[in-house]
């Protein structure tokens, strides 16, 4: 595989920036040479997804050539981080882009090693395969899956790292709400959440990073990028809480979400405790300050003894534990970070 000549050219620029250039492919490539690997229905067509035609991952052979072209493009341009978009089973799971309905796309070419309709089972076992061989070969690559993936739910996210969210994501509150049901609908891992960065002003820009850090394990730059363009200050606020989170970073893979769902409460939080000691991010998301009681006995992880508190966000202050709970006003639209220590 070679990438454009353009494309080229910016890989290398990046590399002589300190940049990793990455992007994303769609899963089930058809390839010119190989009409044999076509996905068809029942009338000998190509299935197709905006208009591309598609190969059938139910066909072991396409799959194994599919796995090297994506292998080559790893090793040789080096990226840091992966996504996949577009359909990989043979499902239309939304009505759209030229679609009239929901249903079952199964594939009904031959020589596929699969009985013509009954490719849905051979599917999922072949993506499975490709995604475990891929996670094993690039053990520290992030990969995720993309808007035309993710509906296929927790089983699609295996070997991978999260789903993004970016376009369905209007800011930090709402990134927090999706993550918020990832967790206690979906049953998704903390680490697996996505983390997208926002914008605005150097109070909106670093609501939202600390916003990101309670809600994953990484995070990346969405339209924050602008603030981080136009303001030394935000620059200074992202390096102040990348050096937080790199001292704190065992903290950030698990949390447990407390108060109840974004949107639902005045002020939303997360506990991310470890060895009995840790962190509770508060954010207030109406246009009023706020005050809430943290109870320590609701916080999973906590020992019976004694804490002391120390808030580090806004400002650098102790709090008083009273009763085993804190009272912690958060401002409008704002977020607070507490630190609890044993005493």
């Amino acid at each position: 595989f070679s990438a454009p000549p353009e494309y080229e050219r910016l890989i290398g620029y990046g590399r002589e920036r300190g940049v990793y250039v990455s992007s994303f492919s769609t899963p089930d490539n058809a390839y010119a040479l190989r009409p044999q690997w076509l996905s068809l229905n029942s009338l000998g067509e190509p299935y197709r997804y905006l208009g591309t035609r598609l190969s059938c991952p139910a066909c072991r052979e396409y799959m194994k050539h599919h796995f090297r072209v994506i292998c080559s493009v790893f090793d040789r341009y080096r990226p840091r981080f992966w996504g996949f978009d577009g359909r990989w089973m043979g499902y239309r799971e939304f009505a759209g882009y030229g679609y009239g309905t929901v249903g079952e796309d199964p594939c009904f070419a031959e020589g596929h090693g699969h009985l013509p309709g009954k490719s849905r089972y051979a599917e999922w076992k072949n993506i499975e395969e490709f995604k475990r061989k891929l996670r094993e070969r690039y053990p520290d690559m992030c990969l995720e899956q993309y808007y035309g993936l993710k509906r296929g739910s927790t089983w699609s996210l295996k070997y991978l790292n999260c789903d993004e969210n970016y376009y369905e994501c209007s800011c930090a509150d709402d990134n927090r709400f999706q993550t918020w049901h990832n967790e206690n609908d979906r049953f998704r891992p903390t680490y697996m959440n996505y983390a997208p960065i926002f914008g605005g002003d150097a109070k909106e820009f670093e609501y939202s990073v600390i916003s990101a850090l309670s809600t994953s394990s990484y995070a990346q730059l969405a339209r924050g990028y602008q603030s981080l363009r136009d303001s030394e200050e935000c620059v200074g606020i992202l390096k102040k809480w990348r050096s937080w989170a790199a001292e704190n970073s065992r903290f950030l893979r698990d949390r447990v979400t407390l108060f109840g769902c974004p949107g639902d409460v005045a002020v939303d939080a997360s506990a991310h405790i470890v060895d009995g000691e840790g962190w509770v991010f508060f954010f207030c998301t109406v246009d009023r300050d706020e005050t809430v009681r943290l109870e320590l006995s609701d916080i999973p992880g906590l020992d019976s003894c004694a804490y002391r508190a120390e808030l580090i966000h806004p400002e650098v202050k102790p709090v008083q534990i009273q009763d085993g709970a804190a009272q912690i006003t958060v401002e409008a639209h704002g977020a607070a970070v507490l630190h609890l220590i044993r005493a």
